[in-house]
């Protein structure tokens, strides 16, 4: 699932300017699952320790966890139905559902054409 996301995040040039001169750690968790999810100079890389202080917490079932890399439902409508919780500011949140978005929606161009 992550190294999926990942794969494609670091392929997808629409998303290219949204990350410049950004960072993050995530935490992914759910169904005692953990995989850390992390930006740093504009490439993304998945890790397996803490050994990085996470600033974002991202925590649900992996079902939805899957539908929101998938962009099948917006982060924050996830939230708000409580399919998950996240712990991070709001703009890391909105960042985080247009990353998701914007690479869901360059996937489904290329499967179109």
């Amino acid at each position: 699932m992550v190294e999926d996301l990942v794969s494609q995040l670091n392929r997808n040039d629409i998303i290219k300017p949204l990350i410049k001169n950004n960072s993050f750690i995530m935490s992914v968790g759910g169904d005692d699952q953990k995989i850390i999810l992390k930006l740093t100079e504009n490439y993304f890389s998945s890790i397996a320790s803490e050994d990085d202080n996470p600033n974002v917490f991202l925590t649900g079932e992996i079902d939805s966890i899957t539908k929101i890399f998938r962009g099948e439902i917006l982060l924050r409508d996830a939230m708000n139905k409580g399919m998950v919780t996240i712990d991070a500011h709001l703009r890391k949140i909105l960042f985080l559902e247009s990353l998701f978005a914007l690479n869901n929606i360059q996937i489904l161009k290329k499967k179109s054409s």
